[in-house]
C-alpha cells in the first residue's frame, strides 16, 4: 500500500512508524522530542519509585552498570570493526602485491 493512498492521519502514522521524514524538518524533531520525553518520563517514574521505597541508591548503581556495560561494548565492537578494516586493507595491499609481482591484471581470489 503506497503511503498516497492514505487519508491524512494514517500518512502521517505511516511516516512516523517508518521513520521517513528527512532531518531537519520540524516533523524529524517532533518525534526525537516525543521519544525524548518518553524515556524522561520513565527515568522519573523509575526514579520517584525506587526514591518512595527508599533504594534510590540502587536503582542508580543499576544504572551506572548499564552505561558502563554500554560504553565497554561499544568501544569494543569499534575496535573489531576497526581491526577488520586494517586487516581487509592490509589483504587486499598484500593482493595487489601479489598481482603486480606475478603480472596478474586482476585479482581474482582464485587459486
Amino acid at each position: 500500500m503506497s503511503p498516497r493512498a492514505l487519508t491524512l492521519p494514517a500518512r502521517v502514522l505511516w511516516h512516523a512508524f517508518f521513520w521517513t521524514y528527512e532531518r531537519a524538518t520540524w516533523q524529524y524533531d517532533v518525534m526525537v522530542i516525543a521519544i525524548l520525553a518518553f524515556v524522561g518520563v520513565e527515568l522519573y517514574t523509575d526514579v520517584a519509585w525506587f526514591d518512595s521505597l527508599g533504594f534510590a541508591s540502587l536503582l542508580w548503581t543499576q544504572l551506572g552498570a548499564e552505561w558502563l556495560l554500554f560504553i565497554v561494548a561499544w568501544v569494543a565492537v569499534r575496535a573489531g570493526w576497526k581491526a577488520g578494516a586494517t586487516i581487509a586493507v592490509g589483504y587486499a595491499a598484500w593482493a595487489a602485491a601479489v598481482a603486480v609481482f606475478f603480472g596478474v591484471r586482476r585479482w581474482t581470489g582464485s587459486g
